[in-house]
């Protein structure tokens, strides 16, 4: 499997394939890729349980390492400034790689509590802070100085291979229900009320210049972007169409304007009011012309 580079620099504009398959047979993906702050390189994560480091210099794969025991589901790094990564994956474990150190060796810290995989991590750009969304139905803020220790990361390795359920098509068991934190768990805080079902729903921080990062959002398969408050943990607006429950993936909040854009699955991009909640336009993703928002 190769990414493909859209060059606009040519007039017409082309796609530069960048070669990330491993020298071994099997089926091969990937899940997530982020640019560098510098936009020299390429940072990929894939169902191998590697990450990748794909130098546009060279063209070619400068960096592999061996991160997880399963699919590493998302990867990126700490600020755009920063040579530190963060990477996620179905063993349950958030893990953090220096690669001015040596990061073929091992991670420089982990971060474990969650009870099944993690579909997705986000930094919040200061090398401090970042979240993870999970499987487990939970969100967990982190402290990039509050590494877990062993206890938690064998406290959740046991969790995950006690799941025996998968995501894709069914619903979350009665055991991830629970509200006490495994043993071991160094995450600052919990977030429950969203749904994370069939596909690998994103989280992130809400803008500095209109919310001063006070929110957590997510998509939901509860079929709503579900947005939290940081501090208390509680669901404080959950921006949703009356009508049949349809999965939200993914969101983005403007960094400058009270606006948030949500994706779902029946092919529509919803525009909110994120001060009244209301929704400002919808734009079906269908058709084969797309209007500005």
């Amino acid at each position: 499997l190769a990414c493909n580079l859209h060059d606009n620099s040519q007039e017409n504009g082309q796609f530069i394939p960048m070669d990330l398959r491993p020298d071994c047979d099997g089926n091969f993906g990937v899940f997530a890729v982020k640019f560098s702050g510098d936009g020299r390189n390429v940072l990929a994560s894939a169902n191998d349980g590697c990450l990748y480091i794909y130098s546009r210099d060279r063209n070619e794969v400068i960096l592999k390492i061996q991160a997880h025991e399963d699919d590493v589901n998302s990867t990126c790094y700490s600020s755009m400034a920063s040579q530190v990564v963060f990477s996620a994956g179905d063993d349950g474990q958030c893990k953090v790689w220096d690669l001015r150190c040596n990061p073929r060796s091992c991670p420089v810290g982990v971060f474990a509590g969650h009870r099944d995989g993690i579909s997705h991590v986000e930094s919040k750009g200061d090398d401090r802070y970042l979240i993870t969304n999970s499987k487990d139905q939970t969100i967990k803020l982190w402290d990039l100085r509050q590494f877990s220790s062993c206890t938690g990361i064998e406290r959740t390795r046991s969790s995950v291979s006690q799941q025996y359920w998968d995501y894709r098509w069914q619903d979350a068991p009665r055991n991830l229900k629970k509200t006490d934190k495994l043993r071991g768990d160094s995450s600052i805080t919990t977030y429950r009320g969203h749904r994370v079902l069939q596909t690998a729903i994103r989280c992130r921080f809400s803008p500095t210049e209109t919310t001063g990062n006070r929110y957590i959002y997510t998509g939901s398969a509860g079929g709503s972007v579900t947005v939290y408050d940081i501090l208390t943990g509680e669901v404080v607006m959950r921006l949703k169409e009356p009508g049949p429950q349809v999965l939200v993936r993914d969101a983005s909040w403007h960094p400058h304007r009270c606006e948030l854009v949500s994706v779902s699955w029946d092919g529509i991009m919803r525009l909110w009011d994120t001060n009244h909640s209301e929704q400002l336009c919808c734009q079906n993703s269908c058709n084969n012309r797309y209007n500005e928002l």
